[in-house]
């Protein structure tokens, strides 16, 4: 790993208004050659932002992004990899229908004469794949099939086959588990040591960033707060940067909902699916936050699906608020006051047609409708 003095990419007076925000606010900073250099910030604080403007999905209201000293401002979301800058956004860019081999190749597909080499593209996409972690991910098969965390890892391995000068990782851990972060971190250090490339670490996870960064940037509320080695500034220094304001991470919760502790809101007894999880029991209370953790293929994604229905379980019984209850549909679960964020919100969670307001009133479809399939606007504008 070769980390220079010499300034690859740097972000001179960044300013970026919206209508009625003003999301970025006069943000400088370097990026040197060979480093991982991590953006912190709470949410709001213009990350996403500032990368969507290097990606030229926005382009800045003010100032000037240069790449080895020269604009690039005229460069557009459709060329800006061609200046040798690739990008792994959180949301999971894949077609479903293709094969692994496919997505990893997307753009830089390897031909026969006028037909795609599908054997060629296959063990290119393998070789890269196996970089990560391998025998994990099988380059035939189709991206639908794979788990969340597998289809982060495609699009990792995307981003490693095209070779790019600068690598930006937006939340990249974020649907991985610890091994599969271990694989992701290997691979980054030996990108640095062997092609001597940069990157930009975008992640809420401090551990992460004392393990993987060089340098950090802090944005908070659109302005830059720091920009300093990592191993100059401590985690409560990082906090109070992103906050502004110190924040005690040892402190106990207090002022716990009525009746914390008394009665479990919802009773898992031998709950088990046959073949993924259990058998587990487990109560949650009133006013808890209540986490399930584990890795991919640990079942724990079914676990949620059995509670909420989607599944059914071979085994064990469930009871809210004391009562006996058997989910036999999402319906049913949402009926019992019971609400499911999943895994996939891009697949599962949204009707990408549909408008923001459609979508928040979707649950509530039978409340908002009259005579059963005409829906009250008015009513359907006051909810959402």
């Amino acid at each position: 790993m070769i980390v220079t003095n010499t300034s690859l990419l740097e972000f001179s007076g960044i300013d970026m208004r919206f209508p009625g925000v003003h999301a970025l606010k006069n943000v400088s900073f370097e990026v040197k050659e060979g480093e991982v250099h991590a953006l912190l910030g709470a949410n709001g604080a213009g990350k996403s932002t500032l990368i969507k403007i290097l990606a030229r999905v926005y382009q800045q209201t003010d100032g000037e992004i240069f790449l080895n000293g020269k604009s690039l401002n005229s460069a557009s979301a459709q060329n800006i990899r061609q200046h040798g800058i690739d990008f792994i956004f959180q949301e999971l860019e894949l077609v479903s229908s293709f094969t692994v081999a496919q997505n990893v190749l997307l753009g830089d597909e390897v031909t026969k004469g006028a037909l795609l080499n599908r054997r060629e593209m296959s063990k290119k996409a393998q070789e890269t794949l196996d970089q990560l972690i391998p025998g994990f991910i099988d380059a035939r098969s189709l991206a639908r099939d794979l788990t969340v965390a597998q289809q982060q890892l495609v699009c990792i391995a995307r981003s490693l086959y095209r070779n790019p000068k600068i690598l930006v990782l937006d939340e990249p851990t974020s649907r991985l588990s610890s091994s599969e972060v271990d694989a992701l971190f290997s691979v980054i250090d030996r990108l640095k040591k062997e092609r001597n490339i940069t990157a930009i670490y975008i992640s809420h996870r401090l551990e992460e960033i004392y393990r993987i960064a060089d340098t950090l940037t802090v944005l908070r509320d659109g302005e830059k707060v720091v920009t300093c080695k990592v191993n100059e500034i401590t985690t409560k220094e990082i906090i109070r940067s992103m906050m502004g304001k110190e924040i005690d991470v040892t402190k106990k919760m207090e002022n716990l909902a009525p009746g914390y502790g008394e009665k479990p809101a919802l009773e898992v007894r031998g709950l088990s699916d046959g073949k993924t999880f259990g058998p587990i029991d487990f109560d949650v209370f009133k006013g808890e936050v209540f986490c399930i953790t584990g890795a991919v293929g640990s079942g724990k994604t079914e676990l949620i699906e059995t509670i909420f229905g989607l599944r059914k379980a071979a085994s064990g019984t469930l009871k809210i608020n004391g009562k006996s209850w058997v989910p036999k549909s999402p319906l049913h679960a949402k009926n019992k006051k019971l609400s499911l964020v999943p895994e996939d919100r891009r697949l599962n969670g949204l009707v990408y047609d549909f408008s923001v307001r459609k979508n928040i009133s979707l649950v509530s479809l039978k409340k908002l409708s009259r005579f059963g399939f005409v829906v009250n606007v008015k009513k359907e504008k006051e909810v959402a």
